[in-house]
């Protein structure tokens, strides 16, 4: 939701100009924060189609589809998970991935801390973003 959050901060009800405008704002406070390693999945899944008209529905599976990248990105930052791909199924093939780790309670929460830090970013970009706006 927090990326939903932050297309429709840069595009609901604003021309190509504006747009722009706040996508500048976005890339400022990252700079101005550090970005985070997995800002390059924003940036090339999720800015790279922020323009007029072009902001998802809400649904889960776009939701997920939004946040996928960034999820893979997190698993290589929480200790004990590994993870894994293998492509599966004929003509229809998809890649798929497997993470593993020897204790799966603590991956699990590891990953959830990961993912609520990164929400927790997202969020305070837009603000940040926001309160720079004249």
């Amino acid at each position: 939701m927090a990326l939903w959050e932050l297309l429709d901060f840069i595009i609901t009800g604003h021309d190509d100009a504006v747009i722009e405008e706040r996508l500048e704002r976005v890339r400022s406070a990252v700079a101005q924060s550090g970005p985070p390693p997995w800002w390059t999945e924003v940036e090339s899944n999720t800015l790279a189609n922020a323009w007029v008209d072009n902001l998802p529905g809400g649904d889960a599976e776009e939701l997920g589809g939004m946040a996928g990248p960034i999820v893979e990105s997190l698993t290589e930052s929480v200790p004990g998970v590994r993870r894994t791909s293998a492509i599966l199924g004929g003509m229809t093939s998809g890649t798929w991935y497997f993470l593993w780790s020897l204790d799966r309670v603590a991956a699990a929460k590891g990953l959830s801390t990961a993912i609520v830090a990164a929400t927790a970013t997202v969020r305070s970009l837009i603000a940040i973003a926001d309160n720079s706006l004249p």
